[in-house]
């Protein structure tokens, strides 16, 4: 079947003939004067977005490889996309911006927008848009680095481009006395002590150690604070932004990792928060796949349950109550950002992201807290359940929850994606079903159980929202 020709005055351009996709083209290699070209007129920032995420590497792993795309690809006919620019004369570079494509079929959402390069001939062309500021529903891109205390995050798409024991003192570009005159000297200190192998968690702090999680670096929540010349960055990785990565890769501090650009899809620039009094403290890890300290243990539950009937497992407090009655009262509260259920802010003075006590504590649990979305205004609701020495248990535990959840009568109908299996993990999502209500268009529910160092596997719960994902 064929594309369309010229451009028309319909607002997307829609993909006719679906395999005539490039999913692996070479923008910058093939096109050099264009991308030179781009530049000049949209800014590095937005251009070095679509250089990461115009390839299949860049893309969500639902449709991120060519055995993926396959009994999907056919429906690529029903992404609105939008024509932002020739590809030499016979190719187009299209955006999909995820909050056009919220009612395709769920096997094809984009959690974040895309790009993609398809001829010409295999589209019908709508109007031409600037990317990032086409959709009334999708956050413009801007093109720079904001000096903003809170902002995008920055996505490792290659995690070989690490620089586990550069120098900062003695490079060039002065950035180490940069962060001295910009974070004071005991912070700078602390930032450059973290910056390298030797200040990671034990189970990274060498080359082979990290062998078994250097793929897994790409699911790192982490913060461009400097540049280093043209061709590196320096990114901050706080901890209480990446309680979902496994043990070995957290620890009891923040750390910071020099990285090549060209191995990351840039968010804003920011500026650290830096508890000088870690720089006393060690730079390993703590290997206990704890909760690094961010609540203290309960003491008592509300929601669902009285605070003074309680259970303790190996040391902890662990909330007794009703499960669907205390999880229907958090879900009525995504609309408000949760504030039905905030307890005391609990984030050091001046913190870039905040944290609170939760004053409902999931039966069962006995870490429950609330965190500023790292990727959008939205409050995240977290709770963990216990840890258990068996995958089987662990999966028991974890799909008695799910069907506790779908249980959920609180304004919404929720529908259950299919579990995504993987080595360290097993993570169930549960999504609003269309239509959606008012107010639950970007709800997720993570339930998932993860394997850590300690051979355990940890059994959790988040609510977040998707809305301005990475």
């Amino acid at each position: 079947m064929g594309g369309g020709s010229g451009s028309s005055n319909s607002k997307y351009t829609k993909i006719v003939t679906v395999g005539d996709l490039y999913s692996t083209y070479d923008l910058s290699g093939s096109h050099p004067d264009q991308v030179s070209s781009w530049r000049s007129e949209w800014g590095n920032y937005t251009v070095d977005q679509i250089l990461n995420l115009a390839k299949e590497d860049g893309w969500p792993e639902n449709i991120n490889t060519l055995s993926k795309r396959d009994g999907k690809r056919e429906r690529f006919t029903q992404y609105n996309t939008y024509y932002v620019a020739d590809v030499g004369t016979d190719k187009v570079l299209l955006w999909l911006p995820k909050n056009d494509n919220q009612n395709v079929d769920s096997d094809l959402r984009l959690p974040y927008d895309i790009y993609m390069v398809y001829r010409r001939s295999a589209v019908n062309l709508g109007q031409k848009m600037k990317p990032g500021g086409a959709s009334s529903n999708t956050k413009p891109l801007t093109s720079g680095g904001t000096q903003s205390n809170q902002g995008r995050a920055t996505k490792i798409t290659d995690p070989g481009q690490l620089y586990s024991t550069y120098n900062l003192e003695s490079d060039e570009s002065g950035v180490a006395n940069w962060l001295r005159n910009t974070y004071g000297n005991a912070a700078a200190a602390e930032i450059l002590k973290r910056a390298v192998e030797s200040g990671w968690p034990s189970a990274i702090s060498t080359f082979s150690s990290r062998s078994n999680y250097r793929e897994g670096f790409r699911d790192y929540v982490a913060y461009h604070i400097a540049d280093i010349g043209s061709d590196k960055v320096l990114l901050w990785i706080p901890m209480n932004k990446n309680g979902h990565m496994p043990a070995a890769c957290r620890g009891e501090h923040d750390i910071y990792m020099v990285y090549g650009r060209s191995g990351l899809s840039m968010g804003d620039k920011v500026k650290a928060t830096v508890n000088v009094k870690q720089a006393t403290s060690s730079g390993s890890g703590t290997g206990n796949g704890g909760d690094d300290g961010r609540t203290k243990p309960i003491t008592g539950v509300l929601g669902g349950g009285s605070g003074s009937n309680t259970n303790t497992n190996a040391g902890k407090t662990v909330a007794t109550g009703n499960f669907v009655t205390q999880f229907e009262t958090i879900i009525k509260g995504y609309p408000g950002n949760f504030d039905n259920i905030k307890g005391k802010e609990t984030s050091e003075p001046n913190a870039t992201f905040k944290d609170w006590e939760s004053k409902i504590h999931l039966a069962g649990s006995y870490n429950n807290f609330l965190t500023d979305g790292f990727v959008n205004d939205h409050v995240e609701f977290t709770s963990i359940f216990d840890r258990y020495s068996t995958k089987q248990a662990a999966l028991a535990k974890l799909t008695s929850l799910v069907a506790d959840i779908m249980k959920t009568r609180a304004g919404v109908v929720l529908e259950k994606l299919p579990i995504e299996e993987k080595d360290k993990s097993s993570i169930y999502y549960i999504v609003p079903k269309t239509p959606v209500a008012k107010g639950f268009e970007f709800l997720v529910i993570e339930a998932g159980m993860y394997l850590e160092t300690s051979g355990k596997w940890r059994v959790q719960i988040m609510v977040y929202s998707e809305e301005e994902d990475f």
